[in-house]
């Protein structure tokens, strides 16, 4: 009884749900190279297409040669280009416990820069935030963190701080305080005074907010960078619904027209079905969808480490719970004699 329980258990934590709704599509076009730009947005919560929407995405981008900008905590390949390569290739990041764990295994991406690999479907994930939870943003030292920080924002090309709107100039604003703190102290605790920045007080929960903001003017990088090699080049644009709003705003700021626009609401547990709309909204008449991706579990990734991360994690848990459930068992049966 104690082994199928603990094999139970395995399961359970091995095959885990996702947790991610597609709930907002938009499909902007520039009035004079026709560049179309795909915005696909996400909110948590029980899904029914998770997979399939997926596979829509992997498949369209194929269809239209179009470039994926995702944000993916489950893949961790954005560090790479930022931190030295031995503090990166020494972190068995996905080891460590966190209150991403989920959101790392199934979030918005839905593992999609890793299936896009597999597909040759270009691809940038530019996820940055992996952490363990309020106010501990990544597994790296807090100090090669923030230095991280300091060098994404000296990243920001002119272009891209001319298309920014005047919150998320704003945040590039407010992070430096908190970069020149962290890296001349390197003390998470000194975080939960407030800094004085122009008489505005940035307090922790702020400090989402400003990392929020930090994301969107990360993907508007990529997609003005992307836009600049190849100006008709579509782009598709992956990201938690609120992302997906704030870029919409700013590429009709550019002189985008939104051409399809539709919007469920977070709290009514109606999902997007993307492959209708992108053959009735974005494929021209001659086109037929190419159908390239596989319905590989979503909990795959192209760090293969994970593997036995979570692995690990399973049988070291379900090892306990057999051992306790086998000590009172025992300790039942002594107290019965």
């Amino acid at each position: 009884m104690t082994y199928r329980l603990g094999f139970f258990l395995l399961c359970i934590m091995l095959f885990q749900e996702t947790c991610a709704r597609f709930i907002t599509f938009a499909k902007l076009e520039h009035p004079v190279t026709a560049q179309q730009i795909l915005l696909v947005g996400d909110c948590h919560g029980k899904e029914i297409y998770a997979s399939e929407n997926r596979a829509a995405i992997i498949n369209i981008a194929k269809t239209v040669d179009a470039h994926v900008v995702v944000e993916d905590m489950s893949d961790y390949s954005f560090l790479a280009r930022y931190v030295p390569e031995k503090l990166y290739d020494d972190n068995d990041f996905f080891s460590y416990h966190s209150f991403h764990s989920r959101k790392r295994m199934a979030y918005t991406s839905l593992s999609l820069t890793h299936h896009c690999k597999r597909k040759e479907v270009s691809v940038t994930n530019v996820e940055f935030r992996h952490g363990g939870g309020l106010g501990n943003y990544s597994f790296l030292p807090m100090r090669a963190y923030y230095a991280l920080l300091n060098q994404l924002v000296k990243s920001i090309s002119k272009k891209t701080m001319s298309c920014l709107s005047e919150d998320h100039i704003i945040c590039l604003q407010k992070i430096m305080p908190i970069i020149s703190l962290y890296i001349e102290q390197s003390m998470l605790d000194t975080i939960m005074q407030p800094i004085q920045y122009d008489d505005v007080d940035l307090k922790l929960s702020e400090i989402d907010l400003v990392f929020c903001l930090m994301l969107d003017i990360l993907m508007m990088q990529d997609l003005i960078e992307q836009t600049e090699q190849d100006p008709k080049k579509t782009i598709i644009t992956c990201g938690g619904a609120l992302h997906i709003e704030n870029i919409k705003t700013m590429l009709g700021d550019m002189g985008y027209t939104t051409e399809v626009y539709m919007q469920r609401e977070p709290h009514s547990f109606r999902e997007l079905r993307l492959r209708d709309i992108f053959k009735k909204y974005v494929l021209s008449d001659h086109q037929q969808l190419q159908k390239c991706s596989s319905r590989t579990s979503i909990g795959f990734n192209d760090r293969k480490r994970v593997y036995w991360s979570v692995t690990k994690k399973a049988f070291v848990s379900g090892s306990l719970l057999t051992s306790l459930a086998s000590l009172f068992y025992v300790y039942n049966r002594h107290a019965s004699w």
